[in-house]
């Protein structure tokens, strides 16, 4: 492992521990095991260590991504859901490490880190959206004029899919709205990909984030009790 590896690992501990505004730059410096010029020489503060610990974190997505739309033998269905279904599970992950992402994103002034980490992660799902739609094209899958504003579309759906999720947790009415948006979504864009027969699918996927949401929140509740 290089050092700005190094440095990165340790400072993702003790941000995970302590929190970002706790951790100072000397203890990463001591937990990497560097001297304040190794650190300087990759890192000017905490705040571009903290960029980095969002690009490490999105990389499993992107590489997961890459080889997602190089598959040859799975149709355009096949390849646009199982996209829906590893960005959710990734969304599901983040809920069971939602203790060491509070502590190393949640501070005063992280608005910068928020918008960052959205951003990035919403350009990634778009781009493989776009990816695939261009894929489907090339092999005559699909038919559309306007692909990178489809894609665009099936970003923002999911995203909203997602928001509604979390909705639910304190509110039984939005229970509803979510799974009349789940049919919505199906039909939305199985039309606008030009498939007539439901081959576009959102609900299972949506309905186990919408669980783990659920009982997360339970389980993070009893703990504060």
């Amino acid at each position: 492992m290089n050092l700005k590896n190094t440095i990165i690992e340790a400072a993702t501990k003790l941000f995970a521990r302590n929190g970002f505004e706790k951790t100072t730059m000397e203890e990463i410096i001591r937990k990497a095991g560097c001297s304040k010029g190794g650190y300087y020489h990759h890192f000017k503060s905490k705040d571009e260590v903290l960029e980095s610990i969002i690009d490490n974190y999105l990389d499993k997505l992107k590489e997961y991504f890459k080889r997602l739309v190089i598959v040859e033998y799975d149709k355009f269905p096949d390849r646009f859901n199982q996209a829906y279904a590893f960005v959710t599970g990734y969304k599901e992950k983040q809920l069971e490490d939602w203790s060491d992402i509070k502590n190393t994103l949640i501070f005063s002034g992280n608005e910068r880190a928020l918008r960052s980490l959205n951003r990035k992660f919403n350009e990634i799902v778009n781009d493989v959206y776009y990816q695939i739609i261009i894929q489907g094209l090339a092999r005559e899958e699909i038919s559309i004029d306007f692909p990178r504003e489809t894609a665009e579309l099936c970003t923002k759906q999911a995203l909203w899919i997602y928001d509604a999720a979390r909705k639910t947790i304190n509110d039984k009415d939005s229970l509803e709205c979510f799974y009349t948006l789940l049919d919505y979504s199906e039909m939305l864009i199985n039309q606008q990909l030009g498939f007539k027969n439901g081959q576009i699918k959102y609900k299972d996927c949506s309905i186990r984030y919408q669980q783990k949401i659920i009982m997360m929140y339970s389980l993070h509740e009893k703990e504060e009790r």
